[in-house]
């Protein structure tokens, strides 16, 4: 019976290492996402003068367009700090993360690295450097705005070799990955059992329509934007479109 219940040190020793290490990588990888998250909601450029955007009827929301990302922003960074700051704090508990300790005995007692987690984190890192990469190809030309620019080229290099818009491809991925960080297993609001709430749940149901109904618009938005281009460079967009046929995923759409 006692060698039955014995256990190994070095394989206790070993769970113990885990259970300390894997949190503790997390804060790296919150900040790494917050930043993508920022690089992928910030306009590489002032925005379009009101000359330049008057030229056409943008469907998106202006309004959405000046405050959303900056608030989208906001929470992710607010949200990555606080778990960041819980995780460091979690082996000298103080007056702060007990508050956001639950209740519940079923739940987890902090933040920690999970298989959601990292898929979610893999997909804003690549959307972060695939929106900064079009960035860099469009220069001046790109604005979150819909306009054409004074000297406006089609530019067809790059990541718009790939697909006709591939930095709406990004910003996708990036609101995807965006949800599952901050309300996934693993994530703060999740652990701590704030999800569980009618609060929580309520926050979740807004975020989530929220984000689906900003990826909608990503969607169809580049519709809009085609026909702009094709009125604008003609033949040179017709061509381009012929090379390249679809908008957002290659093969797909």
């Amino acid at each position: 019976m006692f060698n039955d219940r014995a256990v190994n040190p070095a394989a206790r020793c070993e769970a113990q290492c885990s259970r300390l290490t894997m949190p503790l990588l997390k804060p790296p990888l919150l900040l790494i996402s917050s930043l993508c998250v920022h690089i992928a909601l910030t306009s590489p450029n002032l925005p379009a003068s009101s000359t330049e955007v008057s030229r056409y009827k943008d469907r998106w929301n202006k309004t959405w367009i000046k405050w959303g990302p900056t608030y989208l922003k906001a929470l992710y960074w607010v949200l990555s700090l606080c778990e960041a700051a819980v995780i460091c704090a979690q082996d000298a508990p103080s007056p702060a993360y007990t508050l956001v300790r639950s209740s519940s005995s079923s739940a987890p007692s902090h933040p920690t690295i999970t298989a959601p987690f990292m898929a979610g984190w893999v997909l804003i890192t690549f959307a972060g450097i695939l929106r900064l990469i079009c960035y860099r190809t469009l220069g001046r030309f790109f604005t979150f705005e819909l306009s054409i620019r004074d000297k406006h080229k089609l530019i067809t290099s790059g990541p718009y070799g790939w697909v006709r818009h591939p930095s709406y491809s990004g910003a996708i991925l990036s609101l995807i990955g965006y949800f599952v960080c901050m309300w996934g297993p693993g994530s703060l609001l999740y652990e701590c059992g704030w999800v569980t709430t009618v609060v929580g749940k309520a926050a979740l149901v807004g975020m989530a329509a929220q984000l689906a109904w900003v990826a909608s618009v990503l969607v169809w938005r580049p519709i809009q934007e085609d026909e702009v281009l094709r009125q604008e460079f003609g033949s040179q967009w017709d061509d381009w479109a012929q090379r390249v046929r679809y908008r957002l995923v290659p093969g797909i759409y």
